[in-house]
């Protein structure tokens, strides 16, 4: 630090020198900046030194105050060191100054030598001539010159002397350099607009608006001042004239000519107002506009008188600038067109404005065409209007040539044209061609006989009269006339030429007797008349609608046939057989015509159905019940309340039932079928065409067990469809909430009650066909068939099976159930197994009923699961098995989201085939056991893979119908008889010819036609009675669509059929057929009681073939088709005692029982041998009988795993047990019947096969207690029995357990010391209750008195 100030002070602290460094280091407050440490150079001197020159210059100008000791300390600064004596002190600093002077100058000059080099280097100049220098403080209008000490050359003069020569060259600097203060407007505007007169030396300084600053030497302000002066005088000047747009553009082109050569800087312009103005030099601007305006005064005016409508054409057509355009470049000078009333036109030309005015005459034109009425209303108006509007198009391409309005009048239209001659014209060519040649008129003329007007066409043939160009009807309203229009001219000859005609035809009546005259001539016969039509030049038209009004005279009702097709034999009319439905959801949700729903006390929201029916349908729904309600009466139990359904709800009705809550003696059984049948009844009488049951009792408020709920519900819609009277009914749904607990136990339920009614004890189908939403889903995924089955993995049979496990714990789920099975082996090899994740551990399969057991662990995982699913796949391909049936892996106790899985499982799948060709692998199942995984597998497979197929629905062919109704034993054949007083059929024709005689012998052949074509039969009275009554019933209904007639039979019993050849010989043929028929009936009805063929269907049931395919089966034609009660046809392999629908390769198994004379073996039996009586039969786990049972028992017996089903084949305990059944049918058909119920017996091994062979014996009782009686005990759940209390274990573990069939009857609540039942009343003491139970409001224990009353259908092998 070279820059060095001195500064007085006494004996300051080391803190008051670091405070003063501080502060000359804040040029903000000192000047300062980058400095040294205070340092003492003398007594009472010290000394800081600065970085920058600049630096020590400023604080040198400033007067400094820096607190210290609290007080305010001042500092004078020095360019140099003094001591108190006044002795110069030595400075460290070389170039130390030694003067500075402070000299007031003019701001703007002190500006200027900032801004300019070459008065800051003059100045610089004359300083350094005095070994000075200066600095500019534009701040404070100064500038300070300083001495330097040092400088060669230089000598110290006295400070006096040295500020009179700083002072002396200031004052040079002032003479040389001025500044001008400028505010004349006018010149401050050419100094703005001309910036090229100022210089780095010649400076403007804009201070404010109005003011400004010229600085410079003397002499260039002065020479610039003088030039601002002369570019004022020569400043433009601005001249308005009074001269018009339309007027300039007349002279425009001549003046701009001139004003180029005399005029050059003279400009024309127009402002906003569009007022013309001229700007440039003055003089020359003063002589352009003299010459503007002589020009315009040599403009010429012309009016010409044209049409209002030729003026608004030109002004809204555009077409004014077309011409002035036109005329500019055809003419010798323009012409402009100003259109006011008058057309007026300017140009500076008299002979430019004449040839524009012949121009416009002859150019222009308006047309008006009157249009008539008639005109107007032609149908060809439209036609004229597109042809105009398309002529209108193509004549104003490129720019409007003519406009065309339609003015509408009442008696008359004007159409309105205006344009250019040549485009009106052609449209107006159009108008005049459609008024003369297309514009249509209307006329008629009376025809004498209504039967001309269906052959007009012909009768105009017949007089050869030409009609083309006009338009010919002939109608029969208001009168029989005939219709035509076209042009005026055409119209007028066709009328006269019409009536000549018409006045020389013959026209006669003419009548042809006999039966079957009417339908002979609307069909065959027809050719005959055209014959004698062509050869007798006669028009002959016969009235067929006499056979109608013939019809209603005798009574017999009409048909009009489409072919004389013969009657087949047994045909009857057609019965409508409706669809069962078994579907998961709500019943408010259904989209059906009626909606069934129980309730109590006519109550709305007394049931759960009930109170979501209400929240479906809202205000409006509630407000339906409350008016139904209150017009209803007093409703008693069964009855049915009618409620109009809403939009909302999409159904038309809802049917309640008012129920009773649920008892043993019958009486909310008995009003609960009441209602079911009653609702069913309303929807045959008032022709609905769907219906949705719920199931009705398990709720809280009915408390009715579930089997119970579901076996009355299927009776009741079963003897509906067993009536045969099932209407336009189409559809029954039963709707099962899956929100319920009980949700699967229901549906399995509703779906087997529903299956045992789909046929009736002779094989005929009473259904149509039933479908579940739990029903198999058939899928194809890469040629493998992929099945999703709802039900049991245990009971799988496929050649592999997969087990889900976590390989730890053996003991729960369907694992536990599939190694109990199993066997220990298979246990002990997976306890021991080592298995890494993701992978397959395949096992012997043991006990089990597969060839492979797979074991597998999804962990959870997604993409584990779907690699376990190809894995599995392609294992089972290696080793060529065909099937394999997988469970939901990890879905259920697992825990994971069934839809994660079935798309885990199906890109499984899909992944193992879609790479390769899979040979050996054809059925892949998933075998899925809760409803709500099946629901999603299900959806998610639809969505993924594709859709469902359709499940096999029960069709019917209409040879089948035949066999639908038995016949009647002694048919009444009265209404096949044509009463003697009854009308002869006829036809009457019109005949009309151009001669009398064509017209008579036209007649004659007529008659004779008809007669060559009848014929007579005679018959027996008893061969006609082995018709069928649906034979007689449809043979009466078409015995005039055969065109003969019976008559009532003679003495000897002979009756005559006659008329139409053809229709007496189809009677002969039916007759025929029913006689061949009554032999081979007598023959079927005598084996079908013998002798029973049955199918197993697609649900687990065997299907009894109706008496046609049972008599063709025990004939061992096993090469012929049979069909069976659902119109099915199958082909059958006896040898292997297989069938298989036509059309399918897959095998259906067949059996054939053989009846005992007293007792009909049941249809899930199998045959028995000749003289057996007992037979146990271990049912396959593959059969869904075997499923039903296990699925029943496992419902509450959960934790345990059956091991075998035994089917009991006892005949002498079945036929006692049949017996009572009927006796208790009997005794309580108006209450609960026989109330058959599938219920459980706990039992030992000793005393299981005398149970088998003898029945139950109540002598037994008391073994385990007799708290209600001493009888034969039985409970609702297998859990209860399965108690080791009652199902004792074997050494091995096993338990044992009946499945008995039991007829509960009346029950009352049992009692211990009950031996026999008490009598249901005291009037009655004969009458007994039929069993007893546990609680008469929700049993869970049955007991009953007479061994006979029980059968031991099952027996249960259990651990």
């Amino acid at each position: 630090m070279e820059h060095s100030v001195f500064f007085k002070a006494e004996d300051l602290s080391d803190k008051d020198k670091e405070r003063i460094k501080n502060y000359f280091k804040i040029k903000r407050k000192s000047g300062g900046g980058e400095c040294s440490d205070v340092e003492k150079v003398a007594e009472n001197c010290y000394k800081i030194s600065f970085l920058q020159k600049e630096d020590q210059e400023r604080v040198l100008l400033r007067d400094h105050e820096v607190l210290l000791q609290n007080q305010n300390f001042h500092i004078s600064l020095s360019p140099r060191a003094t001591t108190e004596r006044g002795e110069q002190a030595l400075s460290s600093d070389k170039d130390v100054e030694r003067m500075k002077e402070f000299v007031k100058f003019e701001p703007y000059l002190l500006h200027y030598l900032n801004d300019s080099p070459k008065a800051t280097n003059d100045l610089k100049v004359q300083l350094s001539c005095l070994c000075s220098s200066f600095q500019v403080l534009p701040e404070q209008e100064k500038i300070v010159a300083f001495q330097a000490a040092g400088g060669p050359g230089c000598s110290w003069p006295t400070f006096e002397k040295w500020v009179m020569q700083v002072e002396h060259v200031i004052g040079a600097l002032n003479q040389k350099y001025c500044c001008h203060f400028e505010v004349d407007p006018e010149r401050l505007k050419i100094m703005q607009q001309n910036p090229t007169l100022f210089s780095e030396d010649l400076i403007l300084y804009n201070v404010e608006v109005g003011f400004a600053v010229v600085v410079g030497q003397l002499d260039e302000v002065m020479n610039l001042l003088d030039a601002v002066d002369q570019m004022g005088q020569n400043m433009h000047v601005r001249k308005d004239c009074d001269v018009s747009k339309s007027q300039y553009a007349l002279v425009q082109e001549d003046f701009e000519k001139d004003a180029s050569f005399e005029y050059p800087h003279v400009k024309v312009s127009r402002d906003s107002t569009e007022t013309l103005i001229l700007e440039g030099p003055e003089k020359e601007v003063h002589l352009a506009s003299k010459k503007l305006l002589e020009k315009v005064s040599n403009i010429r005016r012309k009016k010409i008188q044209l049409q209002e409508t030729i003026l608004e054409f030109l002004v809204t057509s555009g077409n004014v600038h077309t011409y002035e355009v036109r005329f500019q470049q055809s003419l010798r000078c323009p012409v402009m067109l100003d259109i006011g009333p008058d057309l007026t036109l300017s140009s500076t030309s008299p002979q430019s404005l004449d040839e524009a005015a012949a121009a416009l005459e002859r150019d222009l034109k308006t047309k008006t065409v009157m249009l008539n009425r008639a005109e107007v209303e032609s149908p060809e108006m439209d036609k004229l209007r597109k042809a105009l509007n398309d002529a209108l198009q193509q004549a104003n391409r490129g720019g409007t040539k003519v406009e065309m309005t339609f003015l509408a009048g009442d008696a008359s239209s004007l159409v309105s044209l205006v344009g250019f001659s040549k485009e009106v014209d052609s449209l107006n060519q159009l108008l005049l061609d459609y008024q003369f040649n297309q514009a249509e008129m209307s006329d008629f003329v009376l025809l004498p006989s209504p039967a001309m007007v269906d052959h007009f066409s012909r009768i105009l043939q017949l007089v050869t009269l030409n009609c083309s160009g006009l338009k010919v009807a002939a109608v029969k309203c208001p009168s029989p006339r005939v219709e035509f229009s076209g042009p005026r001219q055409l119209v007028q000859d066709f009328r006269m030429a019409l009536n000549t005609a018409i006045g020389g035809l013959t026209c006669t009546k003419w009548k042809v007797e006999g039966p079957g005259s009417p339908l002979y001539f609307q069909h065959e016969g027809k050719d005959k008349i055209a014959l004698l039509e062509n050869n007798h030049n006669v028009v002959i038209s016969p009235d067929l609608n006499q056979q109608d009004r013939c019809c209603r005279q005798t009574g017999r009702s009409s048909t009009t046939p489409t072919s004389s097709s013969p009657i087949p034999a047994q045909q009857q009319i057609h019965q409508n057989k409706p669809d069962l439905q078994v579907v998961l959801g709500g019943l408010e949700d259904q989209k059906v015509e009626v909606l069934v729903s129980p309730m109590l006390n006519t109550e709305l929201h007394s049931t759960a159905i009930g109170k979501a029916l209400a929240a479906k349908g809202g205000d409006p729904f509630q407000q339906n019940f409350k008016c139904s309600k209150g017009g209803a009466g007093d409703l008693h139990p069964g009855d049915v309340l009618e409620v109009d359904g809403t939009v909302a709800m999409g159904c038309r009705k809802v049917f309640f039932i008012q129920c009773l809550p649920w008892d043993l003696r019958g009486s909310g059984e008995q009003a609960l079928r009441a209602g079911l049948a009653r609702v069913l009844d309303l929807c045959v009488h008032q022709s609905w065409s769907s219906v949705a049951f719920a199931v009705m009792g398990p709720g809280i408020a009915l408390r009715t067990p579930v089997r119970e709920a579901s076996r009355i519900l299927a009776e009741e819609i079963g003897a509906f469809g067993h009536a045969g009277t099932t209407g336009s009914l189409s559809t029954i749904r039963v709707v099962v909430p899956p929100s319920y607990g009980d949700s699967k136990e229901i549906f399995q339920g509703v779906s087997s009650c529903l299956s045992s009614q789909i046929l009736d004890r002779s094989g005929r189908a009473v259904f149509r066909s039933l479908t579940t939403d739990l029903d198999d889903v058939v899928l194809h995924v890469g040629g493998v068939q992929l099945i999703l089955v709802f039900g049991d993995i245990t009971n799988e049979t496929t050649d592999a099976v997969v087990n889900s496990t976590n390989f730890t714990n053996f003991t729960t789920g369907v694992c536990k159930d599939i190694l109990t099975v199993a066997g220990s082996e298979v246990q002990k090899n997976l306890e021991s197994a080592q298995v890494t994740r993701g992978t397959v551990h395949m096992t012997q399969s043991g006990s089990f009923p597969c060839r492979a057991i797979m074991h597998v662990c999804g962990e959870r995982d997604a993409g584990v699961i779907q690699g376990l699913a190809r894995d599995v796949v392609l294992l089972c391909e290696r080793n060529r098995y065909q099937s394999v049936a997988i469970p939901a892996i990890c879905a259920g106790q697992g825990g994971v989201d069934p839809r994660v899985v079935a798309n885990a499982i199906l890109g499984g799948v899909r992944a193992a085939t879609s790479g390769q060709t899979v040979r050996h692998v054809t059925t892949v199942r998933l075998v899925l056991f809760q409803i709500n995984v099946f629901q999603q597998f299900k959806a998610e497979a639809q969505s993924t893979v594709g859709s469902t197929p359709t499940p096999l629905r029960l069709s019917r062919s209409s040879s089948q119908r035949l066999q639908d109704q038995p016949p009647s034993i002694t048919p009444d054949l009265s209404s096949l008889l044509r009463p003697a007083s009854s009308a002869e059929e006829s036809v009457t024709f019109t005949l009309i010819g151009l001669s009398a005689i064509d017209v008579s012998l036209a007649c004659g052949e007529l008659h004779q036609a008809y007669t060559t074509q009848c014929t007579t039969y005679t018959m027996t009275q008893e061969a006609m009675s082995k018709l069928h009554e649906p034979e007689v019933t449809q043979l009466s209904s078409r015995m005039q669509d055969l065109g003969i007639r019976i008559e009532e039979p003679s003495q000897n019993g002979d009756m005559v059929v006659s008329g139409l050849r053809n229709g007496v010989n189809e009677v002969i043929q039916l007759v025929q057929v029913a006689l061949a028929r009554a032999v081979r009936e007598f023959e079927q009805r005598d084996l079908y009681g013998n002798v029973v063929w049955c199918l197993l269907g697609d649900r687990g049931d065997w299907e009894r073939f109706p008496k046609e395919a049972n008599q063709t089966l025990e004939q061992g034609r096993s090469s012929s088709e049979v069909m069976d009660g659902q119109g099915r046809r199958w082909n059958v392999d006896l040898k292997k005692m297989t069938a298989s629908a036509v059309g399918s390769v897959r095998p259906y198994k067949l059996k054939r029982l053989e009846n005992l004379s007293d007792f009909t073996l049941p249809l899930y039996w199998d045959a028995l041998e000749r003289g057996e009586s007992l037979q146990l039969i271990a049912l396959l786990q593959s059969t869904a009988e075997y499923g039903k049972i296990k699925g029943d028992f496992k419902r509450t017996a959960k934790d345990k795993t059956v091991m075998k089903i035994e089917r009991v084949q006892n005949v002498h305990l079945r036929r006692a047990y049949e017996v009572k059944k009927r006796q208790l049918e009997d005794k309580n058909s108006d209450t609960v019947g026989a109330g058959e119920k599938t219920l459980y017996h706990g039992t030992t091994a000793q005393a299981c096969r005398c149970i088998q062979e003898n029945g139950f014996n109540r002598r037994f009782a008391g073994q385990n207690a007799t708290l209600y009686g001493e009888g034969t005990y039985f409970a609702v759940n297998a859990s209860y029995s399965a108690n080791p209390t009652y199902s004792r274990p074997g050494d091995d573990g096993t338990q044992l357990m009946f499945v008995a069939r039991v007829l509960t009857g009346v029950c009352t609540a049992g009692q211990s010391d009950m031996k026999v039942l008490p009598p249901i009343s005291s009037q009655q003491p004969q009458l007994t209750f039929d069993s007893a139970v546990d609680n008469e409001q929700n049993p869970n224990m049955y007991v009953v008195f007479h061994d006979i009353q029980a059968y031991p259908d099952y027996l249960i092998w259990f651990k």
